[in-house]
């Protein structure tokens, strides 16, 4: 019986290089007997995210059938290679999910492996990125309170164990050393010679002054293309101020408290699991900044809005 790695996230986990790693190296890989398919990555990603839409009928709509779905990968032939397939947005899946995934690769074996961030990093890291392409325009505070199912990681990986077998490694110990070696080693698959480029700053998120001023450019452009935010945050890209955070170490810290039982519990099934870095609170100033007031901002905004009057 052949193998399928599943690599399901958690988002903001350096998912991004590590998909992109896997595709520039499908030759290395497949000399080494293991596939990275073509099938299901959508456009403009190394990611199979078309495959985890297919079977969440929430994500139906971002179904893409010309990138290959599920039928077109299960009928190809890999000459008998285990599989690798990556999307964090597994990551979200619930029972039902799951179980169609199950009765779908019943011929193979699944190892699914979740990569998991401590829950304040990943809601900053998160809370911003989302705020860069305009799927939440809340505050940070609402946020958190909003994602608090999907921080609860032993509830998350128990509804993968209940039919998988399931690998947990943290952020911390895939970040520390080489990426893609510690990467494989988490699945327990010897891989070696990959060479990647840009495998650390895809994907970053966006400080505050580009997260300001994609706000300005929406109002005055209404809707923002994915170019057009491209644009406004390669203006931001090397002067940018820190992320938006918590507002005090004791929201921090209360927000941390709502996992220790859990986080405990999951050291329990997974004893060589922690999250290895000290929690501290780093205040950040808010920054004084108006995009009103930016010259090369309203110029951006002024050149995107006569490239669309003349589309």
């Amino acid at each position: 019986m052949k193998t399928i790695y599943l690599h399901i996230g958690s988002p903001k986990t350096a998912t991004s290089a590590i998909q992109s790693c896997l595709h520039q190296s499908q030759e290395i890989l497949s000399d080494q007997g293991l596939v990275y398919p073509s099938q299901g990555i959508t456009k403009r990603t190394a990611a199979h995210h078309n495959l985890a839409y297919e079977l969440d009928k929430r994500y139906h709509h971002k179904v893409d059938s010309s990138v290959g779905c599920w039928s077109d990968l299960l009928s190809s032939d890999f000459e008998g290679k285990d599989i690798i397939i990556s999307s964090e947005a597994f990551f979200r899946y619930g029972t039902n999910e799951i179980f169609k995934l199950k009765e779908l690769l019943a011929d193979y074996k699944v190892v699914v492996l979740a990569v998991l961030r401590r829950q304040d990093k990943y809601m900053i890291s998160s809370y911003n990125q989302l705020r860069r392409f305009g799927k939440f325009n809340g505050e940070f505070s609402k946020y958190i309170k909003s994602m608090k199912s999907v921080a609860d990681y032993l509830n998350v990986i128990l509804l993968w164990r209940a039919v998988f077998d399931v690998k947990v490694a943290s952020f911390d110990s895939l970040t520390s050393g080489n990426l893609m070696d510690n990467f494989f080693n988490s699945f327990g698959v010897d891989v070696h010679g990959l060479k990647c480029d840009d495998t650390g700053g895809r994907n970053q998120s966006t400080g505050q002054k580009a997260l300001r001023a994609l706000k300005y450019a929406e109002l005055k452009l209404e809707h923002l293309t994915e170019y057009s935010r491209v644009k406004i945050i390669d203006l931001y890209r090397d002067n940018d101020s820190p992320l938006i955070t918590f507002e005090s170490a004791q929201e921090q810290s209360d927000f941390l408290n709502q996992f220790e039982e859990s986080n405990r519990r999951m050291k329990l099934l997974y004893p060589e699991f922690e999250f290895s870095d000290e929690v501290r609170f780093s205040e950040v100033r808010k920054v004084e900044y108006s995009p009103r007031h930016d010259l090369e901002l309203k110029r951006i905004i002024t050149r995107l809005s006569r490239q669309r009057r003349s589309s």
